[in-house]
């Protein structure tokens, strides 16, 4: 018989408080210059006595490129852990691109603008905190991007052939542009592939050259209906990331978005890519069986494969607050773990599984 557990989240929310991970920070309320402002070519400064917890609105132009840096080879003055957050100032409710870390502590956005308006860059100091402390932000265009890459939007989707043994495709992120919010990381740069399952199991893997660390998303549906199926992070610049997936339908079209996972350009932005037939020609990762399903969920959500190797269960939301957390010791001896998510808002939420030996995060969407 199936041991399985079902964890009320509102009693946990209600014992909880709100942490962030690396993932986008909210909007705050504080608009520091009230100005809006234009970028030149030049480096320019946003303002002096910018805080942990403000904002300043930038007018952009569809298919030029815009950085902003609190990196200090930039010019920017930076005396705190700074995190940088874009939006479309005229849609709050998803972030567009997160910055941590870029140069030491710091945090640098480039962006390809998608659209004609404004968009908000909210600074914070690490874990979204808002402080007191005056920096100072830089900022600039980088001029009309050049042409982007074939595969650059979902509709260009490459495809990848089916093998028994990985045949690597060659693929680059230079020049593309953010498709949609990313999974994890940034998704400034993402490229599309597709392929047609051959056998209910496949295995997508994807090898960064050295300073590229991918993130790669795996999609059923189609373009205009997107299906988050898989969600891998793993591993970090020069290194393999490796999907796999179950319970294909033989004869569908799958999609594979690739993307860098920092919110800049990597000095190598190359990889291969590959998809093969069977999970048992890659045997990388511990929760390959462990599966949420129904994906959207209405009321209870299943977390089903667990084995003895998963150290932690996490859910996160869309702007990586935690929820919950559930460690070994309550996830013992169970199989299936329910959810309830009947007071959880509409939106994209993503459930993180940590074993002994990978970290593996599948994103799922409540109705």
């Amino acid at each position: 018989m199936i041991k399985y557990f079902t964890l009320n989240l509102v009693a946990v929310l209600c014992a909880l408080t709100s942490i962030s991970a690396t993932a986008q920070c909210p909007t705050s309320t504080t608009q520091l210059p009230s100005a809006t402002l234009t970028a030149n070519t030049n480096w320019q400064i946003a303002d002096t006595n910018l805080v942990g917890g403000s904002y300043s609105l930038y007018n952009v132009t569809a298919g030029m490129v815009y950085e902003w840096s609190m990196c200090v080879t930039d010019g920017a003055v930076s005396n705190f852990d700074s995190e940088l957050t874009l939006y479309n100032n005229a849609d709050l409710s998803t972030a567009l691109l997160y910055g941590d870390d870029e140069c030491g502590s710091d945090a640098k956005i480039t962006y390809t603008a998608g659209f004609t308006g404004v968009v908000r860059i909210e600074l914070s100091e690490y874990n979204c905190q808002s402080n007191t402390t005056a920096v100072t932000l830089v900022y600039r265009t980088l001029g009309l991007a050049p042409a982007a890459p074939a595969n650059d939007n979902c509709a260009g989707a490459i495809a990848l052939p089916v093998n028994s043994n990985c045949v690597p495709t060659s693929g680059t992120v230079t020049n593309a542009t953010l498709s949609l919010p990313a999974c994890a990381g940034a998704a400034n740069n993402d490229v599309w592939y597709k392929f047609v399952a051959t056998a209910p199991d496949a295995v997508v893997t994807v090898a960064g050259s050295t300073d590229f660390d991918a993130v790669v998303e795996v999609f059923g549906g189609n373009c205009a209906n997107l299906i988050s199926l898989d969600c891998i992070d793993d591993t970090y610049e020069g290194e393999t990331e490796v999907v796999n997936l179950v319970g294909l339908q033989v004869g569908n079209e799958y999609l594979i978005r690739v993307h860098d996972y920092s919110a800049t350009t990597p000095l190598s932005t190359t990889f291969d890519i590959c998809v093969t037939s069977s999970i048992s020609s890659v045997n990388q990762i511990g929760v390959a069986e462990i599966k949420i399903y129904p994906n959207p969920v209405h009321d209870h959500l299943r977390i089903g494969g667990l084995n003895p190797s998963v150290d932690l269960i996490s859910l996160y939301d869309m702007y990586g607050h935690l929820l919950f957390g559930i460690d070994r010791g309550g996830i013992a001896g169970l199989e299936l773990l329910e959810v309830n998510t009947q007071d959880l808002a509409k939106g994209l939420y993503l459930i993180e599984i940590l074993t002994n030996h990978s970290k593996s995060t599948k994103p799922f969407v409540k109705m």
